[in-house]
């Protein structure tokens, strides 16, 4: 019997491959999955009682009258599957049915393997006996417990499924990311505590659950955005789907999510609808945006910094002798060219210097200051600057702690955010300058009454280059994101068609004492 014992260790895949064959070609799947994990758990199992039982029996275990089924190891092991499958509901006919397939699976490695006629006959009349015995031990536990027994064993069944229901639905409603389930015609058939909060604002666990009003509405007619998309995923093939989608639902800012779809299939691997899972990713691409930005601003600072004071030489010596030059006779005609000159190399010289303020290890020099001293001291000059363009500055300064900044990249920063403001309003407009603490971090809070930023701009905001301006260099709001990111502050942007709000962020941070 070693060479029977061997062929079936060696053929698990085989066995499996054929048992849920001959299950699909006559309906069993209604009933049973046909998970190969699932099955494969069964199949070890039968396999693994009938290789004890080649190694127990050394002749063929025929069925005798008065065999003790209690002794019988083919028995104990019939009458445990019986036991479990009665307790799930399976009938005594479906379960000897299917149990007729598995034997023939086994018959079929036999038939199909080069033994020679009389070890086949051997082998084959080895496995009938074999499921002959669990065929009597099914029989025998089907028909031996009494009504009480029976009644016993499905309530205690019941209380198994109310118990796995509870503690299934207590994991759906726990987990942190909206999770909605559709049924075959895509109809909401559940949401969890997630999705209930994602979808109104506000919810209790398991309110969809349990609501005595369930009434199933179509996904489009609740998520409209989404409606195309399903539509493409029912009508393809895949199991699952994922896309990205940036959405704005009222009340709430826009926000970007991964959406994940994925077909529920019953026992049969029949569809019975769709499981889909939203994945709130707006932080992460918020992070990502912000950290290429960071490297595009490093890799300019480098430039800057190893290049930056090479092209300042030359200049200076060429502004030096210009500025000679203008102060001879034989130039006076040509004074206005020599002013221009000159005038056109300071401008390339504040180009190069934004340049070095972009450089990843430009030293910072942070001291405990106070922002509403930084922004007083030069208020007058900015209060100038919007006078002679007509413009109107409205300061408001709370009380605020002192915390690590440099005081003159503050300045840059300040002045770059106010200029850009004032730049951005027509003559008559108001510039709002606020500072205040919340949630422990100092506020600079700059809104203008402009036009609002391009919506394809303001994901670029702090991109070296990137300008709207004639004459501008687009490194204005790339030194003031550099210098935010050394000073561990963040800046946000808000517009829209009357105007901008930049929001600077500034952590408390006390000095550290060594």
């Amino acid at each position: 019997m070693q060479a029977l014992a061997e062929l079936i260790r060696n053929n698990e895949d085989f066995i499996l491959k054929r048992t849920l064959d001959y299950a699909g070609q006559h309906n069993y799947v209604k009933y049973t999955t046909t998970l190969a994990e699932a099955r494969t758990v069964s199949i070890r199992g039968v396999s693994e009682a009938l290789l004890t039982a080649l190694n127990t029996y050394n002749e063929i275990p025929e069925i005798n009258i008065d065999e003790d089924y209690s002794a019988d190891h083919i028995a104990s092991y019939g009458i445990l599957q019986a036991r479990r499958h009665r307790y799930r509901g399976v009938n005594l006919e479906m379960f000897l049915g299917l149990t007729i397939y598995y034997r023939q699976a086994y018959l079929d490695l036999v038939l199909e393997h080069n033994f020679p006629d009389t070890i086949k006959n051997k082998y084959l009349l080895f496995i009938l006996r074999f499921f002959d015995h669990l065929k009597i031990a099914f029989i025998k536990e089907w028909t031996g417990e009494s009504k009480e027994k029976l009644l016993e064993q499905l309530q205690m069944s019941n209380r198994n499924i109310t118990n796995e229901k509870n503690k299934y639905l207590t994991l759906f409603e726990s987990i942190p990311t909206p999770v909605i389930i559709l049924n075959q015609d895509n109809l909401i058939d559940n949401l969890n505590y997630s999705a209930m909060e994602f979808l109104h604002g506000t919810a209790l666990p398991g309110s969809d659950y349990y609501s005595k009003n369930k009434s199933r509405q179509q996904l489009e007619d609740v998520f409209p955005w989404l409606a195309e998309d399903l539509h493409k995923f029912t009508a393809g093939n895949n199991i699952r789907f994922k896309l990205e989608k940036e959405i704005c639902i009222p009340g709430n800012s826009a926000k970007t999510l991964l959406i994940s779809f994925m077909r529920m299939l019953d026992v049969s691997e029949k569809y019975k609808g769709t499981v889909i899972i939203f994945t709130d990713v707006t932080e992460i691409k918020q992070m990502e945006a912000a950290m290429t930005r960071l490297d595009r601003m490093h890799l300019v600072g480098e430039m800057a910094a190893s290049i930056g004071h090479e092209i300042r030489n030359p200049m200076t010596t060429v502004r030096g002798f210009l500025q000679m030059l203008s102060g001879k006779d034989v130039y006076h005609e040509d004074i206005e060219s020599f002013e221009l000159m000159i005038e056109e190399l300071d401008r390339a010289n504040a180009i190069i210097s934004e340049f070095l303020s972009l450089a990843k290890n430009k030293l910072v020099k942070l001291e405990m200051n106070n922002l509403n001293d930084i922004v007083l001291n030069i208020f007058p000059l900015i209060k100038a600057q919007a006078t002679a363009q007509d413009m109107n500055i409205q300061l408001g300064l709370r009380k605020i702690p002192d915390t690590l900044l440099d005081d003159k990249e503050i300045r840059q920063l300040f002045l770059n955010l106010v200029y850009n403001g004032l730049e951005a309003m027509q003559p008559g407009g108001t510039l709002h300058i606020k500072t205040f603490l919340r949630n422990k971090e100092i506020i600079l809070a700059i809104r203008d009454q402009g036009y609002g930023i391009d919506p394809e701009v303001l994901d670029k905001l702090g991109t070296p280059f990137l300008t709207t301006k004639a004459d501008g260099t687009g490194l204005g709001l790339a030194v003031c994101y550099n210098i935010a990111a050394r000073h561990n502050a963040n800046i946000d942007v808000i517009t829209s068609a009357n105007g901008t709000i930049f929001t600077v962020h500034f952590p408390v941070e006390e000095p550290q004492n060594h």
